[in-house]
């Protein structure tokens, strides 16, 4: 392997020292690939998930996900985790959702800095150069630092929760133009979790990410959009950010869409699209959405009156609102307006012994 390739998989990607070129990256990336290199597969998945150099291709992301992370990959692990959280190029399955992204999470080094020995064996086999950029390219790759960000956010992997340290991961991320780290930077910034609260800082990183096509970023802007944070208020343009993630199984975006339709907020008002909102969203285990479909349910808005149904959703709602997690800023607001006024009466319902 020449010079030009051993350099060519990670400069032409980044452009270090090369004009950007995603194209000719994806062709080093497909030959590493193909030699079984875990992070050239995840960076392949990452161009067909994103569109970089090629189609974009769930499917294929999919594949190139797997294999790196059968190679325990624990960024591979966490985009596998979300393809089957957002049913991108697989079916929606929460349960392999949490498999992978629990697997992830339980590495307790950053798996940056460790290489198996199948790729050590792999690195054995070509120059010197390649070898070198392998390991720059581990050290220093943006979505290890996500993953490291996400670890110290939360508190997986061994690590102490440290949000100072978590925005640090970001920051590095975000500067590579990676759009999740970018998206929870801003999340940093709108909490003052790690750095100072400042709201315009977190709705120009949001609409950064949200550039980049990324769902939380985009649900998260349309809220800045629609209480009028860092922006005038918006609710048209609100309905716009939550439309182009919903149409990415986006589930809190979906629920923000569905209480725009309840309401009659950047959209006429429809209480049948709201309800398939509210039940697509809930599939997902979205405790907001729960609780708004069980109020369709019990008020008869957009799907015929059932109380059965409408306890069963507050039921799951209860539990699902026990684990929830933190990706976005939350939603427009409990239940849209016209639904709010039914929910006492749906409650009383739970209370019945024969629902």
């Amino acid at each position: 392997m020449d010079a030009l390739q051993s350099q060519g998989w990670r400069n032409y990607y980044y452009g270090n020292g090369l004009k950007q070129d995603y194209v000719q990256a994806v062709k080093w990336y497909q030959k590493a690939a193909e030699q079984n290199l875990a992070r050239a597969q995840l960076a392949l998945g990452n161009c067909y998930h994103y569109g970089n150099g090629l189609e974009k291709d769930y499917v294929q992301a999919v594949k190139w996900y797997q294999k790196a992370a059968e190679q325990n990959l624990a960024q591979a692990q966490l985009a596998l985790g979300n393809c089957y959280y957002y049913g991108r190029g697989v079916s929606y399955d929460y349960s392999r959702a949490e498999k992978w992204r629990s697997i992830a999470a339980e590495q307790t080094l950053p798996p940056s800095l460790t290489i198996t020995g199948n790729q050590h064996e792999h690195l054995q086999r070509v120059e010197h150069g390649l070898a070198e950029a392998l390991d720059l390219y581990c050290k220093y790759e943006a979505t290890t630092q996500t993953s490291l960000g996400i670890s110290y956010y939360y508190g997986f992997s061994g690590l102490r929760k440290d949000y100072r340290s978590a925005v640090k991961c970001f920051q590095k991320a975000a500067a590579e133009g990676n759009p999740t780290a970018t998206n929870n930077l801003g999340i940093c910034y709108a909490y003052g979790q790690g750095v100072d609260q400042n709201i315009t800082e977190a709705r120009n990183l949001f609409f950064r990410a949200a550039a980049m096509n990324d769902p939380s970023a985009q649900t998260n802007l349309g809220l800045c959009y629609y209480f009028g944070h860092g922006f005038d208020q918006d609710v048209i343009a609100a309905v716009e950010c939550f439309q182009k993630a919903a149409d990415q199984n986006d589930p809190a975006a979906m629920t923000n869409l569905g209480i725009c339709y309840a309401n009659g907020q950047g959209v006429k008002q429809n209480f049948t699209e709201a309800f398939c909102l509210f039940r697509k969203a809930a599939v997902k285990n979205d405790p907001t959405a729960q609780t708004n479909l069980g109020i369709c349910y019990a008020s008869g808005q957009g799907v015929e009156q059932n109380f059965t149904e409408a306890a069963e959703c507050f039921r799951k709602s209860i539990v699902q609102q026990l684990s929830t997690d933190q990706s976005n800023l939350g939603n427009c607001s409990g239940q849209g307006q016209e639904l709010q006024k039914h929910y006492a009466v749906a409650l009383k319902f739970l209370e019945r012994p024969d629902v």
